[in-house]
């Protein structure tokens, strides 16, 4: 299953979201088998919500909206579930900011209030984390990417003044992230996104 997704991603960075999907979908099923055949594991639960949230992307890609909603939907409640289960997992809810993320992405255009909404849920989430345990890399990618995200939304929004303050707030965040070593390679490369991100909006 986790040979299947890492191909798929390999796919979607290369544009071929059709076969990012089927392939997407096999790790799915299979997951789906490893969660029925073992349903007290977490692992192969917490696998298999970021599986499908990485599947709403896929749909994205290709123009499957109605789908792709329904997906990302599905990944959040699964997502809630679980943390709500296991209160005490970071990694966890960690996951769940990605999903509400996932979810103010998709909104962000064509329904603002709705995109808001998840960003909050995001937010609160991710500034949990942070505050209980600033020192991780991921704990402090988590509230960083909802701050973002949010003046993404301000920016659509025309709302300069708040755009502004959101920056000002992310940008020590993001020096002193700058400071240390990304745990993994994917680590950095979400960093170096985020910075990506900020200078734009900047």
């Amino acid at each position: 299953a986790r040979v299947y997704y890492r191909m798929a991603a390999v796919y979607l960075m290369l544009g071929d979201s059709k076969v990012a999907q089927e392939t997407l979908q096999k790790t799915k099923e299979l997951q789906e088998s490893l969660c029925k055949e073992y349903p007290e594991n977490i692992e192969y639960q917490h696998d298999l919500i970021k599986t499908v949230n990485f599947l709403g992307n896929a749909l994205v890609m290709q123009g499957e909206m109605v789908s792709s909603q329904n997906t990302y939907l599905s990944a959040a409640k699964k997502a809630d579930a679980l943390a709500e289960a296991f209160p005490e997992n970071v990694e966890l809810k960690i996951t769940q900011v990605r999903t509400y993320l996932s979810l103010s992405y998709f909104y962000m255009n064509g329904n603002q209030p709705q995109a808001q909404r998840y960003i909050d849920k995001a937010m609160e989430i991710g500034k949990g984390i942070y505050d209980k345990d600033p020192k991780p890399f991921a704990n402090q990618m988590a509230y960083i990417s909802p701050l973002l995200e949010a003046a993404q939304l301000k920016l659509n929004l025309n709302q300069p003044k708040a755009l502004v303050q959101l920056l000002d707030l992310a940008r020590p965040l993001l020096e002193k992230l700058d400071k240390q070593s990304a745990p993994t390679a994917m680590d950095r490369d979400q960093f170096d996104s985020m910075i990506a991100k900020y200078t734009i909006l900047h």
